[in-house]
């Protein structure tokens, strides 16, 4: 059984991280937890002229349900199903740029395989192939 594992990358030069734990219940099915938090910078110019410096952040949660047909002493073959939702907020000279709220909901089926050394049981490989579905929704507020 494999518990936790530590994902981090660089987007863009902007920061892009989060931390995921998996852990099968039974040798067939499992589950996974994602938290990602991403940062990305802009700059508006006009004519050469900054007009405002701003940035957006995306928080999103996801949960991974997987079944895996095929179990081997070290190694898995898995589908899955996976969910989610978060949020993103966009500021502009230390204020909102939205005047709502953006909700970004995802879906995944995905297959793939793991892979723990012999040597190290505890330590392992994986690869995943899916196609994700993306909904983003914007509540505008309005005021009178």
């Amino acid at each position: 059984m494999r518990v936790g594992s530590v994902n981090q990358g660089v987007f863009a030069g902007d920061i892009l991280q989060g931390i995921s734990g998996r852990y099968w219940a039974t040798e067939n099915f499992g589950g996974e937890l994602n938290l990602f938090y991403g940062r990305a910078g802009f700059d508006v110019e006009d004519s050469g002229t900054e007009v405002f410096d701003g940035h957006g952040d995306l928080l999103l949660g996801t949960l991974k349900l997987m079944y895996s047909p095929i179990v081997k002493e070290n190694s898995r073959f898995y589908v899955g199903l996976e969910g989610g939702i978060g949020s993103v907020n966009a500021e502009a000279d230390d204020q909102d740029v939205l005047d709502g709220d953006i909700t970004v909901y995802t879906i995944n089926p995905f297959f793939g395989a793991e892979y723990n050394f012999t040597e190290l049981p505890e330590l392992g490989l994986n690869f995943e192939v899916g196609y994700k579905f993306h909904n983003v929704s914007y509540e505008q507020f309005f005021q009178d």
